[in-house]
């Protein structure tokens, strides 16, 4: 029985016998020693498999190698005794020249414990035969027990030597350049003639060797081609193979008394010294050829130049030599033209040498100047053969030559205005660029920006143009300034590249950088006038009373205006407009307002007054919509039997409008008073009234000036009056107030209604309450001046993008806007959950 203050707790009690049971089975397992165990070596050790490196082959195994070539073998070592033992290392029946290397050689391992070990095994580069192997034998012996405890393990180690040869050989021949001397090829050879054979021998082996050449052909003939020895290096390991080419030259000397057509063999042989000493056979490669006597009577033409590159327009002197190969004297002459193809506009002029007598084995020379025309297209090609004419049936054995016309690269940019005057800021302007190819070959430009302005948006289109020669394309330069770009001239630059690859892989091929063109950016005014500025001296006179119309135009630019014409018209209900006076103001200048009067006798009926800003757009604006307003003044007879309705009988007076506004007024202050009363007495403290509850409480609130009669508090009020929008450490921060001293004071002023707060991401937003625009705005500050002009410059622009291009937080653009909303200078307008901002226009 447990006593009355404990309370059996089931899993307390299972884990206690959890814990038990545990220890119970542990101690049982210490002194627990199976039979086997007790029957192992103390020292017992074995040699496992392991893989092999990259391989995935384990030992033993039958591997293969190259001469040169090292591989690492893994083998894996393990001590199946108890105890802590030493093994040594060691491998056995390496034949000589070949390294083999065991790490580590000494390897110190714990009962049950094993480590991999690496062999590493090097192949000779000589001396292996063919198909060569031998067993390769890891032994470990215990340092402990070197009698009872050891393991071995054997792997076969195989070398594949390779001989291989390519035997190729090469003739340089009279008009018909290198040749490739092929297997039984016959090779036509002038009596007395050198000729030289070259013998090129690729080895693809993987061993050292030595190669003998053996030249082979007739007696008579004079071979200079001994018995020929090379070594064949290949030091590299067989798996990185290189080939290893020897260039031998073949002098042969035909006698000067071979018969016409006579024919002669000859044979080339060569012998691998490892392969015979090594392998079952010596023998590399044999070619064989054969050599004709030719008794043909040759003139062989040649040049100094063969493949000229030449701009269009220009010339090129060529030095032309003529041998004659021939037997017999012959007289040369050249001929008049060497074109082929038949391109037009390309000339030659060829150096007048008459008739020349070549004697067997002379030579002369004479020049030929070629022209390339001056509307030569880029890689146009023109060649010519150059042979000429003799006195005596020969063979000409002609001369090439191949006229390349080069690329020429010439793209200019010009544009149609050198200056673009008079940039308004922020507005987008268009320039025309002119891009003309004036080279020889088609082209596809690219065009970029190489210096512009800081803080503008430039844009091209189109930024690539292709351009046959002599093309002009149009590309757009449109250059966006900001808002507050200040007075000044900008200058724009672009580079001029090529789309084409060039012969090095890059994708552009930079041509010109070219300067295009200097914006003159100069701030203007903006004019603005609405119903804050127009005010009506008696909206509703009698007829033939001499009234005036007041109209205040204020300039929100950033530049004076001058000779601002105000001009008022009145129309009637019928719709008949006339004019009823003008007035010029000399000068406005930025931020700042101007008043005219202007007089004008009332007549009858209700007319609009129409109050227009320069009218003839005289004055260069950053905005023309907001320069109209209109408003009417309704005018009544003061005697009975006056005719004059402006076409309308449905006029209310002055009286009827009086009395409506009484009568409303009257009501409505008795229903407030009574609801007012029934409040403050509690009455009224369940009934949900919108707005009713606000409203009393600010009454009660207002009337406790004390509220700023603390300095500090009165402080906090002003400095958010003059800083709507500021948060909570830049208010703590400028005034020097502690974090808990303002909070206080915030809470107070918010209760008390004086100011109100927003939530802005992570700050806290405050503004003074109820502060309004009170129409008569003499000057707008810096920040109201950005967002009129951006929305001037924007229309329907939302106020969170208005916030980014002014760079001032949301909140703070909210309260901005809704005072010049109060103002009539912006108007708001919803579509759904989406609001749009407008600059007030005419006739709002």
């Amino acid at each position: 029985m447990l006593p009355t203050r404990v309370k059996a707790n089931p899993v307390r009690i299972a884990m206690v016998i959890g814990i038990l049971l545990l220890l119970t089975v542990l101690t049982a397992s210490v002194f627990t020693v199976s039979a086997e165990e007790q029957r192992v070596d103390p020292y017992d050790v074995t040699l496992t498999s392991a893989e092999q490196n990259g391989l995935g082959e384990i030992i033993p195994l039958d591997h293969t190698l190259q001469p040169g070539e090292t591989t690492t073998f893994k083998a894996s070592l393990k001590n199946t005794g108890q105890f802590l033992d030493t093994y040594d290392l060691s491998v056995s029946n390496a034949p000589t020249g070949w390294t083999v290397d065991v790490s580590p050689t000494s390897i110190e391992l714990y009962g049950d414990a094993s480590q991999t070990v690496d062999i590493e095994v090097t192949a000779p580069y000589t001396g292996i035969d063919d198909d060569y192997s031998y067993t390769l034998e890891l032994d470990a012996v215990s340092q402990t027990d070197p009698t009872n405890a050891s393991a071995s393990i054997d792997a076969i180690i195989r070398c594949d030597p390779e001989v291989g040869y390519t035997l190729k050989a090469y003739v340089d021949l009279p008009g018909h350049g290198t040749t490739e001397v092929t297997e039984g090829m016959v090779i036509d050879v002038r009596p007395g003639q050198d000729l030289v054979v070259d013998i090129a021998m690729t080895s693809s082996g993987n061993i050292d060797d030595i190669v003998e050449l053996l030249a082979a052909g007739p007696t008579v003939w004079s071979v200079n081609f001994p018995n020929y020895k090379r070594d064949v290096d290949t030091d590299l390991p067989a798996s990185s193979k290189s080939t290893d080419t020897v260039f031998v030259p073949l002098m042969i000397k035909v006698p000067d008394t071979v018969e016409d057509t006579e024919v002669f063999a000859f044979s080339l042989t060569g012998t691998s010294t490892y392969a015979a000493e090594h392998m079952d056979t010596g023998f590399v490669k044999a070619l064989t050829f054969s050599l004709k006597a030719d008794f043909t009577n040759y003139i062989l033409v040649e040049t100094d130049l063969t493949e000229i590159s030449m701009d269009p327009g220009t010339t090129v002197d060529v030095e032309v030599t003529v041998t004659n190969l021939g037997y017999v004297p012959v007289t040369y002459h050249p001929p008049s033209s060497y074109q082929m193809g038949g391109l037009e506009g390309f000339t030659e002029v060829i150096e007048d040498i008459g008739y020349t007598a070549l004697e067997p084995s002379d030579s002369m020379t004479f020049d030929i100047t070629f022209g390339a025309p001056a509307d030569a297209m880029a890689n146009m090609v023109c060649e010519y053969s150059i042979t000429g004419s003799a006195d005596k049936e020969v063979t000409f054995i002609p001369a090439r030559v191949a006229l390349n016309i080069n690329h020429i690269h010439s793209v200019q940019v010009v544009t149609v205005m050198e200056t673009l005057e008079n940039v308004i800021p922020g507005q987008t302007s268009d320039v025309t660029l002119q891009v003309t190819n004036n080279g020889n070959g088609n082209e596809s430009v690219e065009l970029a920006f190489n210096t512009y302005p800081i803080g503008w948006d430039v844009e091209l289109t189109p930024k690539e143009v292709f351009l046959v020669p002599g093309q002009t394309a149009n590309v757009t330069l449109s250059p966006t300034s900001p808002i507050d770009t200040e007075d000044g001239t900008y200058d724009v630059s672009l580079k001029v590249y090529r789309v084409n690859y060039d012969d090095v892989g890059n994708k552009h091929y930079f041509l010109a950088t070219t300067s295009i063109t200097t914006f003159s950016v100069a701030n203007v005014a903006d004019l603005v006038v609405n119903g804050t500025f127009v005010s009506i001296s008696n909206e509703y006179p009698e007829v033939g009373e001499l009234i005036y119309i007041n109209v205040t135009v204020a300039n929100i630019g950033g530049a004076t205006a001058e000779n601002v014409e105000v001009i008022v018209q009145i129309q009637t209900l019928s719709g008949s407009v006339k004019e009823v006076g003008r007035e010029t103001i000399p000068t406005i200048d930025p931020g700042m307002t101007d008043t005219v009067y202007i007089p004008y006798t009332a007549e009858i009926s209700v007319r609009w007054v129409i109050v227009i800003v320069d009218d003839d757009d005289e004055i260069c604006e950053l905005c023309d919509t907001n320069n109209e307003y209109r408003t009417h003044v309704a005018s009544s007879l003061t005697n009975e039997g006056s005719t004059d309705t402006g076409g309308r009988t449905d006029d209310i007076a002055p009286s009827t409008y009086a009395a409506i506004i009484v009568s409303t007024a009257l009501v409505t202050t008795v229903l407030f008073a009574v609801m007012l009363k029934l409040y403050t007495a509690g009455k009224l403290s369940k009934l949900a009234i919108p707005g009713l509850g606000g409203a009393a409480a600010g009454y009660s609130k207002i009337r406790q000036d004390d509220l700023l009669n603390n300095e500090t508090r009165e402080s906090v009020y002003d400095y958010i009056r003059e800083h709507p929008g500021a948060h909570f450490r830049s208010i703590m921060s400028n005034l020097d107030l502690s974090n808990g001293t303002l909070s206080h004071h915030l809470q107070t002023l918010e209760k008390g209604e004086f100011i109100k707060s927003e939530k802005d991401g992570v700050l806290r937003r405050y503004y003074p309450r109820g502060r309004k625009f009170t129409g008569e705005i003499i000057e707008l500050n810096s920040v109201q001046r950005k967002i009129m002009t951006a929305i001037a410059i924007n229309p329907g622009i939302s106020q969170k993008e208005l916030a980014k291009k002014v760079g001032i937080s949301a909140p703070t653009v909210n309260y901005h806007v809704n005072g010049l909303k109060a103002a009539r200078l912006v108007e708001i307008k919803r579509h759904g959950k989406k609001t749009e901002l407008f600059v007030i226009k005419r006739g709002s």
